[in-house]
């Protein structure tokens, strides 16, 4: 008898650690999104995804833990997209002042890919439950946008999550695909859908350059982010 009890103990603790490597396995890719010190800058292609369009854009992202920025030009005209652990603005050029985007705006474009890639998995949402291969995380803060994520493991390097509201109702779907970009671990590919106001809307990028930025940290915030247009330049 002792040694069964011994043998389902060995078996349940087991699937208990293959269940914990979920969110592990995820973040291993994301040494960037970890980094407090080191302020990276990524080029990507940007697909943004209608029923009536699709539009490709090159964009440069800046980003640390808690902090990132995206910098795109549209039709000649520069704009920034900056999310924080603060919220989210759209900075204009030769604008003084940034707009902020409330909590509860949907934005279809780069700043519906940084809200959700300025999530803080480790230190901002806690597991609630666990299955074989599959979580799902509540947010230590009520008020946050995505209240509950379902994260799963689809293989080695391939995760999907379902972003939820306070009521688990889902609001996006994201699709990742992990890999290494100039030597560094990194989120290579990612897809996220609209799930509320129409489902054939959707927003992607392609990681095609990583490397650590000599563009002081310090920018990355809403009262100096207009500086960053004359060090892009």
């Amino acid at each position: 008898m002792h040694k069964i009890i011994y043998l389902l103990l060995v078996i349940i603790s087991t699937e208990i650690k293959s269940y914990g490597t979920v969110l592990k396995d995820f973040l291993a890719y994301q040494e960037i999104m970890q980094s407090q010190n080191d302020l990276y800058e990524i080029d990507n292609i940007f697909t943004a995804i209608t029923k009536d369009r699709t539009v490709d854009l090159e964009a440069k992202v800046f980003i640390k833990k808690g902090s990132q920025a995206s910098y795109i030009v549209q039709n000649g005209r520069p704009t920034i997209f900056l999310t924080t652990k603060l919220g989210s603005w759209v900075v204009r050029e030769n604008v003084p002042t940034p707009l902020k985007v409330s909590g509860g705006y949907t934005v279809f474009g780069i700043m519906s890919v940084d809200d959700v890639l300025g999530i803080d998995f480790a230190d901002d949402y806690n597991i609630i439950s666990q299955e074989k291969n599959k979580i799902v995380l509540q947010s230590k803060n009520k008020s946050a946008t995505y209240n509950f994520i379902e994260l799963s493991k689809i293989s080695a390097t391939v995760f999907e999550s379902i972003l939820m509201d306070k009521n688990k109702k889902p609001i996006k779907s994201g699709y990742y695909e992990l890999g290494t970009v100039d030597n560094i671990k990194t989120i290579v590919k990612a897809t996220f859908k609209d799930l509320i106001f129409d489902n054939q809307r959707s927003s992607s990028f392609v990681v095609k350059s990583v490397k650590k930025s000599k563009i002081p940290i310090q920018i990355l915030v809403p009262e100096r982010v207009q500086l960053l247009f004359n060090q892009v330049k």
